[in-house]
């Protein structure tokens, strides 16, 4: 039994660890396995919290290339099976400010004052 699924999406910033987070009570306790894309996770990533029932998987320093899917756990034990939601995972780029022009300067803005700026990615 799946207490606490995954979430539909989630969003992280290039370079930041994500940890996905499952609870499953069952007896025996069930095997996990972790896919992402539909491709077996590499079981080091994967861990058990025994005082939560939680499985969790670490993505460490998540890159849009490398990490950016679809998520899923399957659940199994000699009773059966169970699989989570799928989750979606979104990696965004952080946005670099490479040139500030007119001025290096300061600029001092009041409240409502408009401003405009404009980013070439």
């Amino acid at each position: 039994l799946i207490t606490t699924q995954l979430p539909k999406q989630e969003e992280t910033v290039s370079g930041k660890d994500v940890t996905f987070r499952v609870v499953v009570r069952g007896s025996p306790r069930p095997d996990a396995e972790w896919f992402f894309n539909d491709t077996p996770i590499a079981p080091e990533n994967v861990s058990f919290d025994e005082e939560k029932s939680e499985y969790q998987l670490l993505l460490k320093d998540p890159t849009v290339t490398t990490s950016e899917g679809t998520y899923r756990v399957v659940f199994k034990n000699e009773l059966g099976e169970t699989e989570s939601a799928p989750c979606v995972l979104t990696i965004l780029e952080p946005v670099k400010l490479t040139k500030v022009a007119p001025t290096t300067d300061l600029i001092d803005l009041k409240v409502g004052e408009p401003f405009e700026f404009s980013v070439d990615a």
